[in-house]
């Protein structure tokens, strides 16, 4: 079984809302940069025959509703 779990705290003590502050090709910044990551993961798991892709999960926890509303579409996404 393979599990990612991904906190992503909604304020920071140096910069603020630094997940979710856009940077250059990516509107939600770390966030998106993040779930970018993840689909190439887990497209190359997919892709192997050494995992079975229902044992697979991963699971963000936030406490920002910005990146609540971002990962809505995200079904795989727990």
């Amino acid at each position: 079984m393979i599990s990612i779990f991904i906190p992503i705290r909604k304020n920071s003590k140096r910069i603020k809302n630094k997940n979710i502050k856009s940077l250059p090709y990516l509107k939600f910044g770390l966030t998106e940069l993040k779930l970018i990551h993840l689909k190439k993961f887990r497209n190359l798991i997919r892709k192997s025959n050494y995992f079975n892709l229902k044992k697979f999960e991963i699971i963000v926890s936030t406490n920002c509703d910005k990146v609540k509303f971002f990962l809505k579409p995200y079904n795989w996404i727990q």
